[in-house]
């Protein structure tokens, strides 16, 4: 398994714990809105490896949650949209082009589903969430014919994580409820 990301430490401690349960893990730190960052070590790791199987980015957008669109400024808004829609571009990008070349392989998101509904509170969130779905859905359209999947994990869709504390805590006191038809 190879993780990447901006900070060390927290890399460390995960590939620390996939050692210690057998695994073997390794650890580069990059940021994935660098485009030539992630080309060198995606060719880095398929040199090694040998193939390219899972990609999958998470990271932190810079999302602006509970303050509504009507006051938020541009660049609250936009920032979770560029910087989520970029890494998730940058990085499937360069994994799909292996995993092309390969025949196989997975690109994996992962967001709220928010971009899907509407919800007071979420801010740029929705926006972000539904950048990279549509440019996760055209990617699938391109790449699937050549073995490769694209799929998007919901976050949202887990029922345990719909809990009232939860929904407040992300959208403010007193956020609507979704309901089990939601989840």
């Amino acid at each position: 398994m190879f993780l990447a990301g901006r900070t060390g430490s927290p890399l460390e401690a995960v590939a620390a714990d996939i050692r210690a349960a057998g695994g073997s893990a390794e650890v580069a730190v990059l940021d994935a809105t660098d485009e030539r960052a992630v080309d060198a070590h995606l060719e880095a790791v398929a040199a090694g490896a040998g193939s390219i199987d899972v990609s999958f980015n998470l990271i932190s957008r810079g999302d602006v949650q509970r303050t509504p669109l009507v006051d938020m400024t541009t660049d609250d808004l936009l920032r979770a949209v560029v910087t989520g829609l970029r890494s998730n571009f940058l990085t499937a990008r360069a994994a799909a082009r292996r995993m092309v070349q390969q025949g196989s392989g997975v690109i994996l998101h992962l967001n709220s589903a928010s971009g899907a509904g509407a919800m007071p509170g979420m801010g740029s969130n929705g926006p972000a969430d539904a950048a990279t779905e549509a440019f996760m859905r055209y990617l699938a359209a391109e790449v699937g014919l050549q073995g490769v999947r694209v799929l998007g994990i919901h976050t949202a869709g887990v029922v345990e994580t719909l809990t009232q504390p939860g929904l407040d805590e992300v959208g403010g006191e007193g956020t609507p409820d979704p309901g089990p038809s939601s989840a």
